[in-house]
């Protein structure tokens, strides 16, 4: 299994920090799981965090950020520190960084998979081809995420609501050539 400190290094191969400044925000990462009172450890959170600094989030002070929230999210929503980042790192990337924080995003995510029938787990695995389209379409990822919640309590299935939101968003985005020789 890799370790506490591997999982750091791997991040640290992106972040590039000092010996000094390692250290500092590996004891950061390593309390915050038990700080936060947090189903996963700190390797785990270790190895979220490789991929949020993956993502995008290469400023330590984002980073940590993102990770507490994933934390957050992952305990109430049952599943695990890296899937909660996945999610929350491609609400943030769709949305823009400084549109919606992250613990809005773990927070939404979460009411989502409270009111609607799916897990996190599918939740964050069906989301990620709908952001963008959404984003473009003017609907906010708490609309979006009030739709696919509705639509699975009326009987779709995740998948199929999400891939029923993109394709009417996408018909709405692009207009067919009929149209388009209409509005000519």
């Amino acid at each position: 299994p890799v370790t506490f400190e591997e999982q750091m290094r791997n991040m640290n191969s992106i972040v590039k920090l000092t010996e000094r400044d390692f250290a500092r925000f590996s004891e950061t990462v390593a309390k915050m799981p038990s700080d936060l009172r947090a189903a996963q450890g700190a390797t785990e959170s270790a190895s979220a965090l490789y991929d949020i600094v993956s993502s995008g989030f290469t400023n330590t002070a984002k980073a940590a950020d993102v990770l507490r929230s994933s934390l957050i999210a992952a305990t109430a929503g049952m599943t695990t520190a890296k899937m909660a980042a996945a999610g929350i790192a491609a609400v943030l990337n769709a949305y823009g960084k400084d549109t919606i924080t992250a613990a809005h995003a773990g927070d939404v995510m979460f009411k989502a998979v409270e009111v609607g029938v799916f897990t996190f787990e599918e939740f964050v695995q069906e989301m990620g081809a709908t952001l963008p389209i959404a984003k473009s379409a003017g609907i906010s990822f708490e609309e979006l995420s009030g739709v696919i919640a509705a639509l699975t309590v009326r009987g779709l299935q995740a998948p199929h609501a999400f891939v029923g939101v993109k394709t009417a968003l996408l018909g709405l985005l692009t207009p067919s050539a009929e149209l388009k020789n209409e509005m000519a």
